[in-house]
């Protein structure tokens, strides 16, 4: 724009902002009320008048009472006498009248001219002002119109090293993000195939140590016919391990915290093992007991629908958190905030972004709990998070009606995936046939 657009800019704005349209409003209400006063003081000169009329006119047709009855008394009714006496009460009203009328006319001239004069006034004071405003909003909009003109130039002329400079710190941070999603997706492939190579093969050990415990129990059995020692079918059935040292196992091949079940992952992982052991049949109920019993030291519990719900909700917030930060960063790099602090707010933004997602989909304040154990979240920030977002809780807020399609269209779009936290798929069995 050139410098006459910035000055119609400017007085456009000021005529909209300036203080001459109170004093306008002032200026009405001044005038309104001087009209009213005046109005009220004529209604009210005219009102006197009235009433000193009235009392003229009720004292004279007393008089001509009384002189009626006078005159009657001494005879004198159609006297003379008493036409004179008629005449000239006629005329004192008559110059009352006129002595009323004139009052009220000088009465309502000085209102009138008292009124007007502050009309005048006002008028002038209008004038006076609408004019100083008029040349302050002239010189304001001059001074507004060269500095947006001068602004304008100036950003022209750095626009280019501006745009060059976020380019790169854009162009920067994807390549460095790029790198770090490169270097998070190696290390997770190595790590699962790490994972699934220890699997198969304690799954090979565990079946092997199996298969010699069932070849222990038919020797035992021919033994027993044969009049050999008897062995007992419970014996068969329970390892040379402890219930202690296979729930170690267990916890240390199925959760992700080294040997402590934390995550809800965890839980689910270890409680799929273990139905799947009942199903096999091949260890005794007493020794099955015995191990939920040394798990439940290690954090094991059997799970419950909210558990379920919160591992699937938790898979599904990844999606949220990259696409978060991601978008952040982005907008980091428009702003050219230092990498370092930029990758720092994007991953805060991220998680807060994650834990809304959390909590708009889970249905009570203990399965978002579970949410947060599974992606990592402290139980104190979990707490304070929930204490201040407690109304977005699905089962309070309602919001979430679309909850089941949203997390279907996210799972089937390749986004969420599960919690990084899940060591082995939670159906897969130590032991296989």
């Amino acid at each position: 724009m050139d410098y006459k657009d910035y000055l119609e800019e400017a007085k456009k704005y000021l005529s909209d902002t300036d203080t001459l349209k109170k004093y306008r409003e002032y200026y009405e209400n001044a005038v309104d009320s001087v009209k009213g006063r005046r109005d009220a003081e004529i209604a009210e000169i005219n009102r006197a008048f009235r009433n000193d009329l009235n009392e003229a006119s009720a004292a004279n047709r007393i008089l001509e009472k009384n002189a009626e009855q006078f005159m009657a008394a001494r005879g004198l009714s159609r006297s003379g006498e008493a036409e004179q006496e008629y005449i000239e009460r006629s005329l004192g009203l008559a110059k009352k009248v006129s002595s009323l009328a004139e009052e009220r006319r000088k009465s309502e001239s000085a209102a009138r001219s008292g009124a007007d004069a502050a009309l005048a006034e006002l008028d002038k004071q209008y004038a006076e002002k609408a004019n100083d405003e008029s040349k302050r909003l002239e010189n304001e909009a001059a001074a507004m119109a060269k500095a947006g003109f001068d602004a304008e130039n100036a950003k022209a002329e750095k626009q280019a090293e501006r745009d060059y400079n976020e380019t790169l710190l854009r162009i920067k941070a994807e390549l460095a993000e790029a790198a770090a999603q490169k270097e998070r997706e190696h290390a997770s492939a190595e790590a699962a195939k790490k994972r699934e190579y220890e699997a198969v093969e304690n799954a090979k050990k565990r079946e092997h140590e199996l298969e010699m415990q069932r070849e222990k129990s038919v020797s035992a059995g021919k033994g027993a016919q044969s009049g050999e020692t008897p062995g007992s079918a419970e014996t068969a059935s329970r390892p040379k391990q402890t219930a202690t040292q296979f729930a170690k196992e267990i916890a240390a091949e199925r959760a992700s915290s080294g040997g402590k079940i934390k995550t809800v992952s965890d839980v689910l992982n270890v409680d799929s093992y273990l139905k799947e052991l009942e199903r096999r049949g091949e260890l005794s109920a007493e020794y099955l007991k015995d191990v939920r019993a040394a798990l439940s030291g290690l954090g094991y519990y059997v799970p419950d629908g909210n558990d379920e719900a919160a591992y699937r909700i938790a898979g599904d917030s990844e999606e949220a958190y990259k696409k978060t930060y991601s978008n952040t960063l982005k907008a980091c790099g428009t702003l050219r905030i230092e990498e370092k602090d930029a990758k720092q707010y994007a991953a805060e933004m991220a998680q807060n972004a994650r834990l809304d997602y959390c909590i708009k989909r889970c249905d009570n304040a203990e399965q978002f709990k579970k949410c947060c154990v599974e992606i990592g979240v402290s139980e104190s920030e979990a707490a304070k998070y929930l204490k201040e977002n407690a109304d977005k809780l699905k089962s309070i807020s309602g919001g979430a009606a679309n909850d089941a399609q949203s997390s279907k269209s996210e799972r089937t779009g390749g986004g969420g995936g599960r919690s990084a936290n899940t060591k082995t798929n939670l159906a897969e069995p130590l032991i296989r046939n």
